[in-house]
């Protein structure tokens, strides 16, 4: 079954253009086929021309109270006509009705979009462990497969083969990582937050510490934020190679 991509993380991305080059080009790929993700778009959109507009209209306002108050300072009150009256309270009931119905609709999406500015800033996928290029692995073809689709992005793929491995041998407790990390790049964090346990479960190996930053890191897309601060809490207290970054995303989690 197909994972739903959730999309509402990107939004705010897109139409701030802060999207890398690759990671825009996705997005306009998904958003031309799909009518809901152009719909959220559009709205959001004319949700921030009416702010704009609304903070223009304020400006105004603003500078007309300085020229009364500096040249014409005897008049007391302003009384306008009552068309421009009328627009104005128009305009303003129009701004406040979309800034309260933008803050129930994208409450949501702004944080999910600040949890997914941060996870961009700092994931990246590990390379493979050269503990695995063995003279034993080259001649595992499960093995040699998995690591090719890993390193040439084909994720899934990988998966289905490091999965393989680790039910016929679980003591390859590595294999965890890179099958986590590929679930992370095919967005199943919950998935991978499974493979990563089972190394941080074992305790004693080379991958511990690689598996507490991208369970961190998951839990940030999974909006699990105090999961998320425990995990780098406790990796910012060591003397690890993640305890700077680590120290850093704590700084930055709402």
């Amino acid at each position: 079954m197909k994972q739903e991509i959730n999309y509402s993380r990107y939004v705010d991305r897109y139409i701030d253009g802060v999207m890398s080059v690759n990671e825009k080009i996705w997005f306009e790929k998904e958003l031309k086929d799909n009518n809901k993700l152009q719909s959220e778009i559009d709205m959001q959109q004319k949700i921030e021309k009416v702010l704009s507009d609304q903070d223009t209209l304020n400006l105004q306002t603003q500078l007309d109270e300085i020229y009364l108050k500096t040249y014409r300072p005897w008049r007391k009150t302003i009384t306008f006509p009552k068309v421009k009256r009328k627009s104005i309270y128009i305009i303003s009931s129009l701004a406040a009705s979309v800034v309260m119905i933008s803050f129930i609709l994208f409450a949501g999406i702004k944080k999910s979009s600040s949890t997914a500015s941060l996870y961009a800033e700092y994931y990246q996928p590990a390379e493979i462990n050269m503990s695995f290029r063995t003279a034993e692995d080259i001649v595992d073809s499960d093995l040699r497969s998995a690591m090719s689709y890993y390193e040439n992005k084909e994720y899934s793929k990988a998966i289905v083969l490091f999965e393989k491995i680790l039910e016929t041998d679980n003591s390859r407790i590595g294999l965890n990582l890179y099958s986590g990390i590929s679930r992370m790049e095919i967005q199943q964090y919950a998935e991978a937050n499974n493979n990563f346990k089972r190394i941080i479960d074992h305790k004693a190996n080379a991958f511990l510490e690689s598996a507490e930053w991208y369970l961190g890191l998951c839990y940030l897309m999974t909006s699990e934020n105090d999961k998320a601060r425990e995990v780098f809490n406790k990796i910012a207290s060591t003397n690890g190679y993640y305890r700077k970054d680590a120290r850093r995303i704590l700084k930055k989690i709402e």
